[in-house]
Parts: structure tokens; C-alpha cells; sequence
């Protein structure tokens, strides 16, 4: 006796795989009919059960997604913020001369932030000897800059534009000391 109730839900079950998984030079899409890749997604999640149990080693790569969805695999990623190479911020005018993006006008200091992270990071003072790396550069504008603690006793006006630069005069009463610094944060947007 033939058992229909079977062929039916043989047919409708290689269909729904034919509506959602077209092979196409060899590329498969799921939920798509033209993919663009050798597995293309077209909407929600991808889930796979029990991956947090395959232990990776140290000399894996950790898996990013670009704009686009598509997967890759990086070496390291960036951290989302990091702290401002070490800089004296300049508390008098002949401080300034020599410092990367720095301009002292009638008692107000100028520093580019950035100015200066970048020349630390492209011309480091030590490198291992089989150094093979750079250091990387953000670019300024996909940059937040954040002062997390300053001296107010000696900084203020304290100011910093969308561009890193950081503007400040010097208190007429300041005492300047070894504990007159600021801590400054670059947060990657």
C-alpha cells in the first residue's frame, strides 16, 4: 500500500529545501537565490551548538564580520579604548617649540592630541629587533577623546574639539609639580 501521507511530506520537505538552499557555481543561499558567497545568509542568526567546548589554541584567529556580514578572520582586534601615549603638556611658553601640534597664544596652550599619538606611534623610541609590526593609527575623526582626571589646581579652560586638539590655560595661582598631568583616553567610535 502506498503511503501517501510519506510522499507528501518527502515532497514538501525537498521543496522547502529547494525554496532556501540554491546552488549556484557553487555557492549555496539560504534564503536568498542569488548568493553571493560559497554560504550566503540572507536574514537572522547563525547558531552553532557546542563551540564554546572547541577550545582554541593561541595561534587561532578570532572571526569579525565586515559591513557586509561577510566573515574574516583577524589576527588580534583593537581594543574599543585605549590611554594617550605619556606627553608633558606644556605649563609655560618655551615648553612648546619641538612638541607635535602644540601653539601657545596669549596664555592659552594648544596640544593636538592625535598629532601627538601619531608621531609616537609611527616612530616608536624602541622596537624589539625582529620587530615585523607597526603600531596602528586611528584616524582623528573615528576618535572620542575623554580627560579622565587633570590637575585643576594648575589646568583650566580644559577643552578638546572633535579632532583631538586640546586647548587649556594655566591657573595664575598653580603650583606645578610632578603631580600636575592629565590622564586622556582614546575611545575607538
Amino acid at each position: 500500500m502506498i503511503n501517501y501521507k510519506s510522499i507528501f511530506i518527502t515532497l514538501f520537505l525537498v521543496s522547502s529545501i529547494a525554496t532556501y538552499a540554491q546552488v549556484g557555481s557553487g555557492a549555496t543561499g539560504i534564503g536568498t537565490e542569488a548568493p553571493e558567497e560559497m554560504l550566503h545568509v540572507a536574514e537572522g542568526n547563525i547558531r552553532v551548538d557546542k563551540i564554546n567546548e572547541n577550545i582554541g589554541a593561541e595561534t587561532n584567529k578570532i572571526v569579525v564580520a565586515d559591513a557586509n556580514g561577510v566573515l574574516k578572520t583577524v589576527n588580534a582586534t583593537m581594543p574599543k579604548f585605549f590611554y594617550m601615549p605619556s606627553v608633558i603638556m606644556p605649563t609655560a611658553e618655551d615648553q612648546v617649540p619641538g612638541m607635535a601640534g602644540a601653539t601657545y597664544n596669549a596664555g592659552t596652550f594648544t596640544v593636538n592630541l592625535h598629532a601627538n599619538y601619531q608621531s609616537q606611534f609611527n616612530t616608536p623610541a624602541v622596537s624589539n629587533t625582529g620587530a615585523t609590526t607597526t603600531l596602528p593609527v586611528i584616524a582623528a575623526n573615528a576618535l572620542d577623546y575623554h580627560i579622565v582626571w587633570y590637575d585643576n589646581t594648575v589646568f583650566e579652560n580644559v577643552v578638546i574639539n572633535n579632532l583631538g586638539e586640546l586647548s587649556y590655560t594655566i591657573k595664575a595661582t598653580a603650583e606645578i609639580t610632578v603631580g600636575s598631568f592629565m590622564n586622556i583616553v582614546f575611545v575607538v567610535k
